[in-house]
């Protein structure tokens, strides 16, 4: 905590020596590091997706799943 802090300190001062045009390629960086909450909804809409698959299908995505990505072989051409 105290380290976060510091580092949040440390940032102030460096951002205070700096004038607008800076300050503003600061903010735009600030947003592309923090992932919206549109896109962070997207992202964790996922979370949880695996946990209730049947374990036959599981094991259909999962076996011989080296041997497709070193032939780059899709899994639609094992159905048969």
């Amino acid at each position: 905590m105290a380290k976060t802090k510091e580092l949040k300190n440390k940032i102030v001062e460096q951002l205070d020596g700096l004038d607008q045009d800076q300050l503003r390629q600061v903010l735009v960086l600030l947003k592309k590091l923090k992932p919206s909450d549109s896109q962070r909804e997207r992202i964790l809409a996922y979370a949880g997706i695996w946990k209730n698959l049947d374990n036959d299908v599981v094991e259909g995505l999962t076996t011989g799943l080296h041997e497709r990505r070193s032939t780059n072989v899709s899994r639609k051409d094992f159905r048969e």
